[in-house]
């Protein structure tokens, strides 16, 4: 691996992680809206906004936008990752 690789990959960039890993979000998010807006909720998080305040709304959110069954971020990494 690579120093520059190993740069890009460790690190939570959600949309250059799915790049690395050939995981095409627009053509997922276009066959599947309600992944689309799951991924849209999800891409932006980053080790920072972690420490930045946020609602129990946009929690309760983010977390079903990650875990929801049949259209959340990490089940469709499973299925074709």
């Amino acid at each position: 691996m690579t120093k520059t690789l190993a740069k890009n990959i460790f690190k939570h960039d959600l949309e250059e992680l799915a790049r690395h890993a050939r995981f095409d979000v627009k053509q997922l998010g276009a066959a599947d809206a309600n992944f689309a807006t799951n991924w849209a909720l999800v891409k932006d998080w980053s080790e920072e906004s972690r420490y930045e305040p946020h609602t129990r709304i946009e929690a309760e959110q983010m977390i079903k936008a990650v875990q929801e069954p049949n259209h959340g971020v990490m089940q469709c990494i499973r299925q074709y990752w």
